[in-house]
């Protein structure tokens, strides 16, 4: 497993570099990504959202603001993961990217949001909040976002969000799902609250969808936005492998390997280490062993559900 990791670092850079040639847009993706007005959104300056699929692009365009030069740029990359779950991976915003990340959630119509990191680990900062405390609203942007509920389930800190865009007083709800038990370029020590992760963000989803009519892609971050967020995607992709026969289309990853390096062209550098790559496999073993619904919304403890069911 060692060697074929290694070896999806070699091939995935090779991907990117020959994607990248053969793409004219590429050098304005790394030129945007750096220019002076855009810099300083990047949590890590060796993180960018360089990623393509079908010769095209994948970074995430905001709506530009009139009279802002880069109003349009967030460190952010689409993920298309088949007909059944479409994503954005992303960095956690920094303080100042705060607001362009609820832009983010509101012009793509995302209802949930999948956190992989702490605030701080190893006594370094990883991420910055960007919502309020329970109960409490604040402004970022063009947005105020209000926490009306949260609890913890199974290591998951499940809060959900009202976002009211300040011009015009619409508003939407937005289930958050914090995972804690993740650390950072490494994997969980068991797959029990990886799982309980996944059935919660395919119920939230679902809700949503029924409740408020809003499909957008589920967004993942954790830190820089390509190890663990890499590693979760990966493995829901593969569950929709497992078991949704119309995910297996010609043009669907077959395996964990092709998985990964499909990841990577669309997002530089996802699945960062060797023990996350391991963990995949781990996660997608303990599931095959059981019941294809242990990854549908009747396995939720209905506490969990009240939570998300209040859009």
């Amino acid at each position: 497993m060692e060697k074929e990791f290694q070896r999806i670092c070699v091939e995935s850079s090779s991907d990117l570099c020959n994607a990248i040639s053969r793409c004219k847009e590429a050098e304005e993706v790394y030129r945007t990504s750096t220019a002076p007005f855009n810099v300083h959104k990047n949590r890590y300056k060796d993180v960018l959202p360089l990623g393509f699929s079908g010769g095209a692009p994948t970074r995430v365009f905001l709506q530009p603001i009139y009279g802002m030069p880069g109003s349009d740029y967030i460190n952010a990359n689409f993920i298309d993961a088949g007909k059944s779950n479409q994503y954005i991976a992303c960095q956690a915003p920094v303080p100042h990217t705060i607001g362009d990340f609820w832009r983010m959630i509101w012009e793509q119509e995302s209802t949930v949001i999948v956190m992989l990191t702490k605030l701080i680990e190893n006594d370094r900062i990883k991420a910055h909040s960007y919502w309020p405390a329970l109960g409490k609203a604040h402004s970022y942007g063009f947005f105020s976002v209000t926490c009306q509920q949260e609890e913890c389930q199974t290591g998951v800190v499940v809060r959900l969000l009202q976002m009211t865009r300040l011009e015009d007083g619409a508003s939407r709800l937005v289930t958050q799902l914090h995972f804690c038990d993740w650390p950072d370029s490494g994997a969980p020590t068991t797959c029990e609250s990886t799982i309980k992760l996944i059935q919660l963000t395919r119920l939230a989803k679902k809700l949503h969808e029924q409740k408020q009519g809003l499909c957008g892609p589920v967004v993942v971050h954790c830190s820089a936005g390509i190890g663990r967020a890499g590693t979760f995607v990966a493995i829901d992709m593969m569950l929709d492998r497992m078991f949704d026969p119309l995910a297996n289309e010609d043009t669907f990853p077959k395996s964990v390997y092709e998985c990964v390096r499909w990841l990577r062209q669309r997002r530089k550098g996802m699945v960062q280490s060797l023990d996350q790559y391991k963990f995949i496999f781990k996660v997608l073993d303990e599931i095959s062993k059981l019941h294809p619904r242990i990854i549908s919304e009747e396995t939720v403890e209905s506490s969990a559900s009240f939570v998300i069911c209040q859009c």
